[in-house]
């Protein structure tokens, strides 16, 4: 069973990452979970990217 993540980009490049390499989809696969991190998948296997769970400045996440 995979986990999933749901994010929204606050930085220029991850709004650039999220429309060119992730097709404004928001849903993402948790690869791992690190406990402050978490590591994603996007859903089209384009963007692989960490994402830390408190005040990380490129994106916004909801487990």
């Amino acid at each position: 069973m995979n986990l999933t993540a749901f994010v929204t980009p606050k930085s220029k490049k991850a709004r650039n990452r999220f429309c060119n390499l992730m097709q404004s989809e928001s849903e993402c696969i948790i690869e791992q979970n690190k406990g402050d991190r978490v590591f994603l998948r996007s859903l089209n296997n384009k963007n692989f990217f960490w994402v830390n769970l408190l005040n990380d400045s490129d994106w916004s996440i909801e487990l």
